[in-house]
């Protein structure tokens, strides 16, 4: 696989992180395990939690311990993992976002957030309650809040901060009316993408980032979507860029899509989120091929060895012999003369 961040979230259930001593009471009053036919879920279409990969959602009522007329609902929104739960949140974005330490929304009767693989909906008329309910919850959630790689590849100048969205499938993609119709077939929804969105400047230009699982595909679906887009008239320039196993998308005048399409860049990288066990130390295999080539070696340095030695000791004598020739007489061969006379 790409590029991409190594988000493993640990699947468990929102009461699993409840706090025991935290002062509030929490009642569950709703469960659903599979979206089955049911049209929406939490005011969330069914569709766009299949694109996202739904796991479960309950509904819980919160009451405080000090002050039980205080009553709160909950919608606990589980997704498969942290991506996920931000595609849900980026998509459902109403009102302004409170004092909080992760990304929210307040909408006058509904807060609205994620933390980890949770997308969390809390309703109450107390404002103040409501936040330092959320802030419990967000305390006590302890998974990280994983972006996607195409949102983390979203450039910083001149974005909008309230624009950024996340799409999974073509039925969240439908959702922003921006993106150019003929291309959702040209796309490659089979091959496992995903789509980082966010406006630029105050005149909220859109740039989608198209992020696959390879390069090789990228490079290929880069070459459909120029092909389809000869064809296809708007009244806005339609500028591209692919790096790595990215595919730009800038939708403006030519001037604001230089400056943007430059800063967007393919950077891979590998963060491990949870503390993983150090591998053990590779012990040596020796094969059968390695075992003739490591004999091929010791045979070549005996014979290499023996010949240097050879050759040393044989200028050795001759320089003995030369300086005492009487060592070589000594050593000459006994002829004896057996002729007649």
């Amino acid at each position: 696989m790409w590029l991409f961040l190594l988000t493993t979230a640990i699947a468990a259930p929102i009461e699993t992180f409840f706090p025991q001593d935290s002062g509030y009471r929490f009642v569950k009053t709703r469960e659903i395990k599979g979206l089955g036919g049911t049209p929406s879920i939490a005011e969330v279409d069914a569709a766009l939690l299949r694109d996202y990969t739904f796991i479960q959602y309950s509904r819980w009522e919160i009451s405080s311990l000090r002050n039980p007329t205080n009553r709160t609902q909950l919608h606990a929104i589980e997704m498969m993992d942290p991506p996920g739960a931000f595609g849900i949140f980026s998509i459902n974005k109403a009102g302004k976002p409170v004092n909080l330490p992760v990304e929210n929304n307040w909408d006058g009767s509904q807060l609205s957030l994620w933390k980890g693989n949770f997308f969390l909906r809390l309703s109450g008329s107390d404002q103040e309650h409501l936040i330092a309910l959320a802030q419990t919850l967000i305390q006590a959630i302890d998974q990280p809040n994983l972006k996607p790689v195409s949102v983390l590849h979203l450039p910083a100048s001149h974005l909008n901060p309230d624009s950024t969205a996340f799409y999974l499938g073509e039925n969240s993609l439908s959702t922003n009316a921006a993106f150019p119709r003929p291309l959702v077939q040209k796309l490659g929804f089979d091959k496992h993408i995903e789509i980082g969105f966010a406006s630029y400047t105050d005149q909220r230009h859109p740039l989608f980032i198209v992020a696959y699982p390879t390069v090789k595909l990228a490079a290929d679906y880069f070459f459909r979507m120029q092909q389809e887009l000869q064809g296809y008239f708007s009244q806005q320039g339609i500028f591209m860029k692919r790096t790595g196993a990215l595919i730009a998308l800038f939708i403006g005048p030519e001037e604001h899509a230089q400056k943007i399409l430059a800063e967007v860049k393919y950077s891979p990288t590998i963060k491990w989120v949870y503390k993983k066990t150090p591998d053990p130390p590779q012990e040596k295999v020796f094969t059968f091929l390695g075992l003739i080539k490591n004999a091929f070696l010791a045979t070549g340095a005996f014979l290499l060895i023996t010949f240097l030695g050879g050759l040393a000791a044989g200028v050795i004598r001759y320089q003995v012999l030369k300086r005492n020739p009487e060592l070589g007489k000594r050593r000459e061969m006994v002829r004896l003369n057996l002729s007649n006379h």
